[in-house]
């Protein structure tokens, strides 16, 4: 059969070491890499550029909270492409999650990010089969 695109993520965030580790599952369970940017200005020029499929949005951001930065991404992407939004981070609360859904994150995956849920989150917002 013919074979759908791999769908194109950005992960935001300025800690090298989760940059790393979230790079490393993608890439070890046949994601494509993310796109990698620091700062959430960039993170809007490049998806106004370059429509990426699914965002993953640190909390450590330098310039914005992640609330404000998801925000700004709903207001800049295409309307008639919707984006996923998932918050990874290290307050896995009811109401960290409330927060998140409110501000227009699609999903929450706990940090440190362990790959079994980041997976089964991303292929579900993503319908990228599962491949087992």
């Amino acid at each position: 059969g013919v074979q759908s695109p791999k769908p194109r993520l950005m992960l935001v965030t300025s800690d090298g070491f989760c940059h790393s580790v979230v790079s490393d599952v993608l890439m070890h369970h046949g994601f494509a890499p993310a796109q990698h940017n620091t700062s959430v200005r960039a993170m809007i020029a490049d998806v106004s550029d370059n429509n990426a499929d699914l965002i993953l949005i640190d909390e450590s951001l330098a310039d914005l909270t992640p609330f404000e930065a998801v925000r700004m991404l709903r207001a800049a992407a295409q309307a008639e492409k919707p984006l996923k939004a998932v918050l990874l981070s290290s307050r896995a609360t009811r109401g960290t999650v409330e927060r998140a859904r409110e501000a227009g994150f699609d999903a929450l995956v706990s940090k440190p990010v362990s790959p079994t849920p980041l997976v089964r989150t991303l292929r579900a917002l993503t319908f990228e089969p599962s491949g087992v």
